[in-house]
């Protein structure tokens, strides 16, 4: 049960990270580009992963 909780967690911070740094990312660039939406794209499932 510990191990799983631990994992967990490490899924937690990680997709946590993606969403933080993909989110900056997102904000960065100009609104309604390519790139904006792919990094909103892999925000919002980074967002989803990681509740």
């Amino acid at each position: 049960m510990e191990e799983t909780i631990k994992t967990l967690i490490y899924i937690h911070a990680f997709f946590g990270g993606i969403g933080l740094v993909t989110g900056l990312m997102s904000v960065a660039v100009k609104k309604g580009g390519t790139g904006h939406k792919k990094t909103g794209i892999i925000f919002s499932y980074a967002m989803v992963i990681s509740p």
